[in-house]
């Protein structure tokens, strides 16, 4: 009996299935093809902290990230180690359940159809892709989004309290694992009070109720938002962003269409189809007749159509503009990987647009035509090389350094990841600063990486003065130079 379960669940799913093999298959290959980034280098380190010791760090350094993800990946690290392969595996993991999880929630609000396209476009999406196979926290913030939504829409529609108690925790822990996860909240704080002063409810949730969660929620997070306010305060003296501007916004969008800009438009259309109901154009007499304002008898959904599309509209755009707003009235914070979660919105969107068409024949051939536009993202992305190449910087100063070679690293940031790749004992990986540059020794080596705003040509002329420049090695966002003195 519980294999014919079994097979009538495969039956059932089997797209489903095949589209997780799918995601599970692009997201593991060549995991470890790639160096190590800072980014990452902070998390190998970090997580090799005692607990105390890693709050500790957090305050001294104002990182600007809460500490739930360099939690989970200090108790990872003490199980697998801190290999390439074993640091990116927990993103690996989350990144193919949010796969599972898009499709849950796109059931929710409208039907399996359009779940199934959401999740196939998730799979292959370049975008999320790229953020499962690195050691930071944009996958799981991709990924308990999607599970606060979940929850959220669970607790809407039939208020069970365990469905209550998961939508608290998820949303907790979502704020715990990035600082943009309050912005998903605020999107599911306005959906219900609107729906409450244009219906006088909150679906199966009384207004006091809910409020009484946002309370709940907020009192759980009251240490995280006193390292938001000290984060804060320490960013009001400069942050690494620059002031995003409305072109900024196209590129978001952009980005999560996997850098392609056939993918790019190709979506803002289906997500604009989303809105059109495609079965009332031919008999239509006013555009009114044509906005998919009504449900279709396939809408199974507890939300109507034009409530999944006003919700959808807030968690697509709100968490962007809202950090529009305030990087334009104090310090810029908005950055494409700190809005990860609104692509989801826009996958969901585009699977409803697919949807509306209501052509059998088009509904397989679209999602197969994004498919196969896929592969060419795809295939960049994993034959050219997007990260900082420290193995293979460090593979050839250790094979060519003499004894006791000194290494400057410029940006000085930057200086610790190389430590992650290093062997030898005698070889020393020194921050460039104005201050050493006073007490340079007779020959050394310098590394100077391709990060914004950095002026190369300065640093190698600076050095030219009582040095000799030896011949040059290039690897992907390094430079490596050799000095001796004339």
């Amino acid at each position: 009996m519980q294999n014919h379960h079994s097979l009538k669940y495969i039956e059932d799913n089997y797209l489903l299935l095949l589209i997780i093999l799918l995601g599970v298959v692009l997201r593991i290959y060549d995991l470890s093809g790639e160096s190590i980034w800072l980014d990452e280098a902070v998390t190998s380190q970090v997580s090799e902290l005692s607990i105390r010791e890693l709050i500790q760090w957090m305050i001294a350094k104002n990182d600007n990230n809460p500490p739930l993800y360099y939690m989970l990946m200090h108790f990872w690290v003490s199980l697998f180690g801190h290999s390439e392969f074993s640091l990116r595996l927990p993103s690996v993991i989350v990144g193919t359940g949010s796969i599972i999880l898009i499709y849950a929630v796109g059931k929710l609000i409208f039907n399996r159809t359009t779940a199934l396209i959401a999740s196939l476009i998730l799979a292959v999406s370049v975008f999320h892709i790229e953020y499962s196979q690195e050691a930071r926290v944009y996958s799981l913030l991709a990924f308990l989004t999607l599970c606060s939504f979940y929850l959220f829409l669970k607790t809407l529609s039939g208020s069970k309290t365990l469905y209550i108690i998961g939508y608290v925790i998820t949303s907790v822990l979502l704020m715990y694992s990035h600082f943009y996860g309050v912005f998903i909240l605020i999107v599911q704080n306005i959906f219900c009070f609107t729906r409450y002063f244009v219906n006088r409810d909150v679906f199966s949730l009384s207004l006091s109720k809910w409020i009484v969660l946002q309370l709940i929620t907020g009192l759980l997070f009251i240490p995280g938002i006193l390292i938001w306010y000290k984060n804060t305060v320490a960013m009001q003296g400069g942050f690494w962003l620059s002031d995003p501007t409305v072109v900024d916004i196209a590129r978001y969008f952009y980005h999560f269409s996997g850098r392609d800009y056939i993918l790019f438009f190709l979506f803002l259309i289906l997500a604009a189809f989303s809105f059109i109901s495609f079965q009332n154009i031919a008999h239509s007499k006013n555009i009114k007749d044509i906005i998919d304002i009504k449900d279709d008898p396939s809408h199974k959904s507890f939300l109507s159509n034009v409530n999944g599309m006003y919700l959808l509209l807030l968690w697509l755009f709100v968490p962007i503009l809202i950090p529009f707003v305030i990087s334009h009235i104090s310090t810029p914070i908005l950055h494409t990987r700190y809005i990860i979660g609104s692509s989801l919105a826009l996958y969901l969107l585009a699977g409803k647009g697919i949807w509306n068409l209501h052509n059998k024949r088009l509904t397989v051939l679209i999602p197969a035509v994004i498919l196969l536009l896929s592969i060419w993202p795809l295939s960049m992305y994993y034959i050219e090389a997007h990260k900082y190449q420290w193995r293979e910087a460090v593979s050839y100063l250790e094979s060519n350094a003499e004894d006791n070679d000194s290494v400057f690293v410029y940006p000085a940031f930057d200086a610790m990841t190389p430590e992650y790749y290093k062997d030898r004992v005698d070889l020393q990986f020194l921050p460039l600063t104005s201050e050493s540059t006073g007490e340079l020794p007779d020959r050394f080596w310098v590394v100077i990486g391709q990060f914004a705003n950095i002026d190369k040509q300065a640093i190698k002329r600076e050095m030219l003065g009582d040095y000799d420049l030896k011949p040059v090695k290039n690897f992907s966002k390094l430079n490596l130079y050799l000095y001796e003195r004339e």
